[in-house]
């Protein structure tokens, strides 16, 4: 009996792979594919140096409040106390607004450098596709397993974006 059920179940394994690869089912890791493009990572590098121009800004906006409270904490007089309080408040509120015009900042750049490799490489999805007789492409990262008969078209999704949109230095991405 397990015999017979072992049969029946690569049975329909085999017919639905060959279905999928009858069908043109093909997958991408189109984000994956898109941070490993030339340009993809011209853009990471572009963000990562604005993180860390952010951080070292933070940073030293934290040391200048912890100065304050430290200065605060020392302090026993209550009209220089009072006087304290009033500047480490206004030093958090400037350190609160700060942080968040660099996350908003680090947003707006990620938005606009992927913005356009996005629309690039989902032409060169649909061009890849056309040409490997897809008859639809599946982004991989919500999918939770791809079956024998499916084709990823990752690997050629990067060669041919890279040669399709090369990155010229000093042009950014």
């Amino acid at each position: 009996m397990s015999r017979i059920l072992a049969a029946i179940f690569t049975g329909s394994a085999l017919s639905a792979g060959s279905m999928a690869h009858a069908a043109g089912l093909c997958v991408a890791d189109v984000q994956g594919a898109l941070i490993t493009t030339a340009k993809g990572q011209a853009a990471q590098a572009r963000i990562d140096t604005r993180v860390r121009e952010s951080q070292v800004a933070l940073r030293q906006l934290q040391a200048k409040l912890e100065a304050y409270a430290a200065e605060l904490e020392a302090t026993t007089d209550p009209s220089s106390r009072a006087q304290l309080e009033g500047q480490l408040v206004e030093e958090q509120a400037s350190f609160e607004a700060s942080s968040r015009r660099l996350h908003d900042a680090i947003q707006l750049l990620y938005d606009q450098l992927l913005e356009g490799l996005t629309s690039e490489i989902l032409e060169v999805v649909q061009a890849l596709g056309v040409d490997q007789g897809c008859s639809v492409v599946i982004d991989t990262p919500p999918v939770l397993y791809v079956g024998v008969g499916a084709r990823d078209l990752t690997e050629q999704l990067v060669a041919r974006y890279d040669e399709a949109h090369p990155l010229v230095p000093g042009a950014g991405p």
